[in-house]
């Protein structure tokens, strides 16, 4: 016997509600062991491929990135998962509120630096989902369950080069001075993160395919290789919309 669509919904909404909270999990696991785990690294040829407690952190760290930004990014596809991620930027924004009002007592024990962390999460997260109401509606096929594991995926990778690559060798680290080289060993977990997180999504999107899930993936969504063509055709679109609005701009100053 079939079951309804409002039964394949609900199983859809806590499988990945349980993604999220898997997600949420692992950073705040790779937070504390980026804070307080120390060892002796594991050293392969010099301080760029250096294994220690903050490698380990980053590769579950950004593999809790591609589970948590991929279910805020898909979850504008649906109204309720959309609301569960409204909610939940509430929530953030609240816990913020209590810890600035908190008594000193409670304040000590926050860590500065987790603190600071949890801040630039919630902002970009915030972003995000001002992003994603603005745009649900124009741009609804780009919340599908495959297209947002792929551009998840791409996101955190040029974030980490940008991060690892650039950042940090030649400009700051963390408002320091540059590092001067690149730590290609923290580059190396952000991918292996990226591509554990990516993989334990796409199998949950299959198993919820089979299921007769309420928000499959289209056909086209599952070759790579055109969703990146669409993508390239659909950015190349948007920057010749934005130089005539410029040009028209300028003209009429």
């Amino acid at each position: 016997m079939s079951q309804s669509p409002h039964v394949h919904q609900v199983r859809e909404i806590q499988s990945k509600l349980a993604m999220l909270a898997l997600g949420a999990a692992l950073i705040t696991f790779a937070t504390w062991f980026s804070l307080y785990v120390r060892f002796t690294p594991i050293v392969l040829g010099g301080d760029e491929w250096s294994f220690g407690s903050r490698e380990i952190a980053h590769l579950f760290g950004f593999m809790g990135c591609v589970l948590a930004v991929w279910f805020s990014g898909n979850s504008f596809a649906t109204r309720s998962t959309m609301l569960a991620s409204l909610w939940m930027g509430a929530i953030g924004i609240g816990l913020v509120v209590c810890a600035i009002v908190a008594p000193r007592e409670i304040k000590d024990l926050i860590n500065p630096k987790a603190f600071e962390a949890y801040l630039y999460i919630l902002l970009y997260y915030l972003v995000g989902c001002f992003a994603g109401c603005s745009i649900r509606k124009q741009s609804h096929w780009l919340f599908q369950p495959m297209r947002m594991l792929i551009i998840t995926s791409m996101v955190l990778a040029l974030a980490s080069i940008g991060w690892e690559v650039y950042t940090q060798p030649f400009e700051h680290v963390y408002q320091k001075p540059p590092r001067g080289y690149v730590q290609y060993a923290q580059v190396l977990c952000d991918f292996v993160g990226i591509a554990a997180g990516f993989k334990l999504v796409s199998f949950m999107i299959r198993r919820l395919e089979m299921r007769g899930s309420a928000n499959p993936t289209t056909p086209d969504c599952a070759n790579t290789l055109a969703f990146v063509v669409e993508l390239k055709t659909l950015t190349a679109m948007g920057l010749q919309r934005f130089k005539q609005r410029w040009s028209r701009s300028s003209q009429n100053a």
